[in-house]
């Protein structure tokens, strides 16, 4: 995969080229533009001009432009033509009030959009509510109804998506209701058209997720299958339009995602399956492309190792070879750099799973040298996949019998425990975890750090996760069993009963809590459908 990506640096290396001269071309004209705003008293005709030609500019930078930056990855140019745009705009404002709004909006959006992929959030947000209050202030009569529409949109989804990060979901539910509103709005001026069909049907999707989040799972899936036959429409109508095919990819893994969060792993496999299917019949050309395979992959590789399927392992070295490509393209994308620390610690799971410990090492290990090198250390998923990876280092010391590895993994991950505090008992994975590392001390008779101890008085007291039948919440339930029962009593058997009545296989969770033995009888030491 690294070769091919390679070889697609190569092909395309004139798009980028092109991209960087059309930046300069473009930033030489808005100075241009901007010296004839300032001469508008001595010559207003010529500044008339100017201004005219500027704004096309503008346009065409906010535009296409920029469109061909995000998936180039790009994110200084990208950044460059916001602010040099923005600060047209402002120029242009302070000398004529009139018109504009949408513009501004437009490369506002396009800042915080680069301050979302380097995760400045609060930059990111002070940039989509300023975008917000300046669409609020237009001027309808002067100002495109379908562009002004689309821009309120774009805003509203944005600042929904701060939120939904920050797991404040009533307020990104505020905001993606809104963001509907305005899908819906456009609808009605262009019920066909091919961007408000696919509108429609992204702001249909989001609110599909809070859904799943307050336990409609009914409504949520309803929502995506509507999402998706609004977006297949679309995909008619443009056929030549290869970017929806990944879109429409996109959405099948949120339906595959949704399916394994209700215990249908098999159903959800399928979906990844048909998701990477359909990525990979598309030529790839540009770095998002790229990334999008590489999280199919990524997926793939998860659950099929937990359901015993096979190629799991060349799914995941393909798809940490991609993201370590595009990291080099790119080293200030964090998100980039998160999901190749994320896939690494997957690539040593499976390796764990499958028995290969020193292939587990190797890939644990690099994931914590790349977890180091990011940016913001204090970032709750950079600790949360520190923590882990020395979880996973420990059980493979279990694994193996070598106590002295064993605690110097878990007195590692108890730095990381620390700084995460009350952090670990606020999501499923979190507690997931705090209960593995509870398991394999229990495990050896050794005392927890105290401020993890304190902790884990949730597991004690019997806290039940948000999402039982995942795997998460499996893995839960079997270290919490086996904290009752480490011999492998009545409990932890019927856990692993459990396990093996969703399709996944007991094995396999059993590694990942560093025990190679199964407490189980014959009859259930398969796994199975729950309709067998």
């Amino acid at each position: 995969s690294g070769y091919a990506f390679r070889c697609f640096l190569r092909r395309h290396s004139w798009a980028s080229a092109a991209a960087t001269g059309a930046v300069i071309a473009l930033l030489g004209g808005i100075t241009v533009a901007l010296y004839g705003l300032g001469q508008a008293r001595q010559a207003e005709a010529i500044a008339e001009q100017r201004r005219v030609q500027a704004e096309d500019l503008v346009g065409v930078m906010l535009g296409d432009l920029a469109d061909k930056l995000r998936p180039l990855g790009r994110l200084d140019l990208l950044e460059t033509v916001g602010a040099e745009a923005m600060r047209y705009l402002s120029a242009a404002a302070a000398s004529d009030s009139t018109g504009g709004a949408v513009q501004r909006a437009r490369a506002l959006r396009t800042l915080g959009e680069v301050y979302v992929q380097r995760q400045q959030t609060e930059q990111a947000a002070e940039a989509f509510g300023e975008a917000e209050r300046t669409l609020a202030q237009a001027d309808p009569a002067v100002e495109d109804e379908a562009e002004l529409l689309f821009e309120k949109g774009q805003a509203a989804y944005w600042m929904g998506h701060l939120s939904f990060g920050e797991l404040d979901y009533g307020k990104a539910r505020t905001h993606w209701l809104r963001y509907l509103q305005f899908a819906e709005a456009m609808r009605e001026l262009n019920p066909e058209g091919t961007r408000e069909l696919k509108e429609h049907a992204y702001a249909s999707i989001n609110i599909a997720h809070l859904d799943f989040r307050s336990g409609d799972n009914d409504e949520g899936v309803a929502r995506i299958e509507r999402g998706l036959e609004w977006l297949t429409e679309a995909m008619r109508a443009t056929p030549e339009d290869q970017t929806l095919v990944q879109e429409i990819s996109n959405v099948i893994s949120i339906l595959g995602s949704q399916l394994e969060a209700l215990g249908r792993p098999a159903e959800a496999l399928a979906r990844y399956r048909r998701q990477l299917e359909m990525l990979e019949q598309v030529p790839v050309n540009d770095a998002d492309a790229q990334y999008r395979i590489a999280l199919a992959l990524h997926f793939n590789a998860r659950l099929g190792s937990l359901l015993g399927k096979g190629e799991t392992a060349d799914q995941i070295v393909r798809a940490v070879g991609i993201l370590t490509d595009l990291v080099a393209l790119e080293p200030s994308n964090q998100r980039w750099r998160q999901d190749l620390v994320s896939a690494q610690l997957q690539a040593g799971e499976i390796a764990l799973v499958a028995g290969r410990h020193q292939e587990g090492i190797r890939h644990l290990e690099l994931a914590l040298t790349n977890a180091e090198l990011l940016e913001d250390q204090d970032n709750r998923r950079a600790l949360v996949l520190k923590f882990r990876a020395r979880l996973r280092l420990a059980a493979i010391a279990m694994n193996e019998s070598q106590r002295a590895i064993l605690v110097q993994q878990l007195q590692a991950a108890e730095v990381y425990g620390e700084a995460l505090a009350d952090r670990l008992v606020t999501n499923d994975a979190g507690r997931r975890d705090l209960a593995v590392y509870k398991w394999i001390n229990s495990s050896i008779g050794r005392t927890m750090d105290p401020a993890l101890a304190a902790l884990s008085a949730t597991i004690d007291s019997g806290t039940e996760l948000e999402t039982p039948d995942t795997v998460i919440g499996l893995e839960y339930s079997l270290a919490r069993a086996l904290l009752v029962e480490p011999e492998g009593g009545a409990r932890a058997r019927a856990e692993l009963e459990r396990i093996a009545a969703y399709g996944y296989d007991p094995r396999a969770l059993m590694a990942l809590l560093g025990s190679s033995e199964q407490p189980m009888s014959d009859s259930s030491s398969r796994p199975r459908n729950r309709n067998d």
